[in-house]
């Protein structure tokens, strides 16, 4: 079942443009960067998807090189992080409950617009899209069910992670029921708090010549 964070995220990843024919298009998770150098020749995709992978990565910045060197001339560069700002409150209960970022597997708990902006331009690429996405409904009913999650399974965070025990097996049914009846409150984040959005999707093009 996908969970209510990741429907908002594909959802704005939806309205970012496809990629011409030709080169591959190429998707990377935490696990298959974590090498640092890639096993893609230069100017050899002609697009990069990394949902939710840049804030696992110390390397940041050379990540966001190695991406570059990949991508043809013009090729497109399509993230998506955690968004850390001033303004999301959330945020702050997340860490006051706990949720700290190693919980989740990230070594850093997400990036600014502005911050994550300033690094693509500092590797070579051009903001073409910026799409926020997870209003604070939706943020908050997935902080608080992780937060359960976590109690209960006592070893991951991810609802969806299958890791075998039975107390995970009945954490995700515990999940799978709930879902239904949550869904509809995250409909409020269309009307209510529009500039509380928790996870931005931000789609690049790599600059010609470089």
């Amino acid at each position: 079942m996908m969970s209510l964070k990741k429907r908002a995220k594909l959802e704005a990843l939806g309205q970012c443009r496809d990629s011409a024919d030709g080169a591959p298009d190429l998707a990377f998770t935490p696990e298959s960067v974590r090498g640092g150098s890639l096993p893609h020749g230069d100017g050899s995709a002609a697009s990069v998807t990394a949902l939710d992978v840049l804030e696992h990565v110390e390397q940041d910045d050379r990540l966001l090189r190695e991406w570059h060197r990949v991508l043809r001339p013009g090729g497109r560069l399509r993230l998506s992080v955690p968004r850390v700002e001033p303004h999301l409150g959330l945020n702050r209960l997340r860490r006051a409950l706990g949720m700290r970022a190693e919980v989740y597997g990230h070594v850093r708990e997400g990036y600014s617009i502005a911050g994550l902006a300033g690094k693509l331009e500092g590797a070579a690429f051009d903001v073409a899209a910026v799409r926020p996405f997870c209003g604070a409904f939706t943020e908050l009913i997935e902080l608080l069910l992780n937060r359960v999650y976590l109690t209960l399974s006592g070893n991951c965070i991810s609802p969806l992670r299958e890791e075998g025990s039975t107390r995970s097996r009945m954490a995700a049914a515990a999940y799978s029921l709930a879902y239904p009846f949550l869904r509809p409150v995250t409909w409020l984040d269309r009307i209510a708090f529009p500039h509380q959005r928790y996870g931005v999707v931000i789609e690049a093009v790599k600059r010609r010549g470089r």
